[in-house]
């Protein structure tokens, strides 16, 4: 009965958090059967780590930091630890926990500490949800959800130590090891480790009288257990595999010190980064006219409310992740992978900032009501009208797929293996996730993010990438394609032609369209290992 109480009692709290959440799943569902390849790089991990092999790519590799995901990785050991972890399911289950998380604590958030209600707060999820780029990535098997819900509890959390909901000491505690959460989920989240510090220096701006020295000792307590806790994860990296940075680092590179001014002040071509995120809530046309709303009516707010230090929090949460997302690597896949926790924040500004705006100029009461419900049908109009034809595209053609890349690769060379009745294949390829995974052939990373060596030599010494492929792995098949031809440029060197043989090959269109080069893509098996029986292996290959 009390549980029946606490239902209706909270009815409306419920409503606002669970109808949001269903349209998320709804949207999702086409892409129940996909998952992003390089999720199952974080997989293959896991599973080594659960299986006692330790933090490797496949049993018996060298150790090789080849994912940026920790916390996300060892959220997926339990899973294959108990033997019930699937690639399309237990992801899927978790990420959409972490969403629900996510939309709890933002609506506990904007309603309590923004006051603008459960209509308000309904808005917010309702845009958040059907947000293509968040809708598609939380839903990815990669990091992201953990990533937006441990960020969006950070926020929570500072917020109520604003408000004096919280002590400072038992704020800087938790807002530590959640500092340390999200740094270990992405690299980038470390940058979140200025947040308490940043929210406490907003509490002694506004503190009367100030008190400085518990706000200090809070402050400290706090960036001492977060560097004493991430600086033993930086210090495990380089005992256990030699590196104080990540393999993904020397492989794809990170910010340079050199961007932050440009980025800062939105210099091109950051500027038009920035305003691609924009453009894709709004569209082309309104995205100046939504920077300048965001400016003036942060004016009116920091000069007509008494409490603005939750509001200018806020602005930090809403400015970080994209000022993170234009300094990061340029990334090929679509819908602002990198971007995920700033499309919750943008639109829970942008909609408290509409909600004062409509308050100011007409006041309360009936006429309130019908402003902001015009403005509500047509927010959500535009947004349906921008994001329904990029889901519907997404659904269509999902980014490169764990499946997808299983069937193609892994399933291929498996049976490329069985054929030669070969117990120790190995194959060569940039195409890692689904390979790794599903592959029963050593598995080197062209790609270069679970290899030392492909990442400090390709594209940067070619001398020393012929030797280590031709010398040193000797991989019994390669693959190549597209702009991994083009990288490797095997046909540079002469031992490429020695060593191996064509099993499939083809003019690469892709690298001919681009950068008007013939270059041929393929297939190719090592002469050794089909010496003395070449037509008849190579015609046993190519019907598979």
């Amino acid at each position: 009965m009390d549980i029946f109480k606490a239902l209706r009692k909270n009815r409306f709290s419920i409503l606002t958090v669970a109808v949001p959440f269903v349209i998320y799943l709804l949207l999702t569902m086409p892409l129940s059967d996909w998952i992003i390849d390089d999720a199952g790089i974080t997989f293959a991990y896991a599973r080594s780590l659960a299986g006692g092999h330790g933090l490797v790519s496949q049993p018996g590799a060298e150790p090789v930091e080849g994912y940026s995901n920790l916390l996300w990785l060892l959220m997926m050991v339990p899973f294959f630890l108990l033997r019930v972890f699937d690639p399309f399911i237990v992801p899927k289950i978790v990420g959409a926990v972490l969403v629900l998380f996510t939309f709890i604590f933002l609506s506990k958030t904007v309603r309590r500490y923004f006051g603008i209600g459960h209509f308000g707060s309904f808005v917010i999820l309702i845009l958040v949800s059907s947000n293509t780029s968040f809708a598609v990535w939380a839903c990815s098997g990669l990091e992201n959800a953990l990533f937006v819900a441990l960020i969006t509890f950070l926020f929570y959390y500072l917020v109520r130590m604003l408000a004096g909901d919280e002590s400072l000491d038992r704020s800087a505690v938790v807002c530590a090891v959640v500092t340390v959460g999200i740094g270990l989920t992405r690299p980038d989240g470390v940058v979140y480790a200025a947040m308490f510090p940043a929210a406490v220096l907003l509490r002694l701006v506004t503190a009367r009288p100030v008190n400085l020295k518990p706000a200090l000792s809070a402050a400290g307590l706090n960036v001492a257990l977060f560097a004493v806790c991430y600086g033993a994860s930086v210090i495990f990296r380089y005992y256990y595999f030699g590196e104080w940075m990540p393999n993904t680092y020397y492989a794809k590179g990170g910010p340079s010190f050199d961007l932050l001014t440009p980025a800062l002040t939105l210099q091109e071509p950051f500027l038009t980064m920035f305003l691609n995120l924009i453009v894709s809530m709004v569209g082309t046309k309104a995205r100046f006219f939504v920077l300048g709303f965001i400016v003036v009516a942060s004016t009116l707010w920091l000069s007509k409310q008494k409490k603005w230090t939750a509001y200018v929090l806020l602005l930090i949460f809403t400015f970080i992740p994209g000022f993170v997302f234009i300094i990061m690597p340029p990334d090929w896949m679509p819908e602002y992978r990198f971007a995920t926790p700033f499309f919750p924040f943008i639109y829970a500004l942008i909609s408290i900032q509409v909600i004062f705006i409509i308050r100011l100029l007409f006041g309360s009461g009936g006429r309130v009501i019908l402003v902001g419900s015009i403005v509500t049908v047509l927010s959500l109009a535009a947004s349906a009208k921008i994001q329904l034809p990029r889901m519907r595209q997404f659904h269509r053609q999902p980014t490169v797929s764990l499946k997808g890349i299983a069937g193609a690769f892994a399933d291929r060379f498996n049976n490329y293996a069985d054929a030669l009745q070969l117990d120790d294949g190995s194959v060569l390829l940039p195409d890692l996730g689904g390979t790794l995974y599903y592959s029963r052939l050593r598995v080197y990373d062209l790609a270069r993010l679970t290899d030392k060596v492909i990442a400090r030599t390709l594209k940067k010494n070619h001398a020393g990438f012929y030797d280590y492929v031709f010398d040193t792995i000797k991989p019994t098949f390669i693959h190549i394609h597209g702009n991994w031809t083009y990288a490797a440029r095997f046909d540079d060197d002469p031992r490429f032609r020695r060593d191996y043989i064509p099993i499939e090959e083809y003019e690469d269109q892709w690298i001919l369209n681009r950068l008007n080069l013939k270059m041929m893509s393929g297939n190719y098996v090592r002469r050794d290992v089909i010496a003395g029986k070449e037509e008849q292996l190579l015609e046993l290959l190519r019907e598979i």
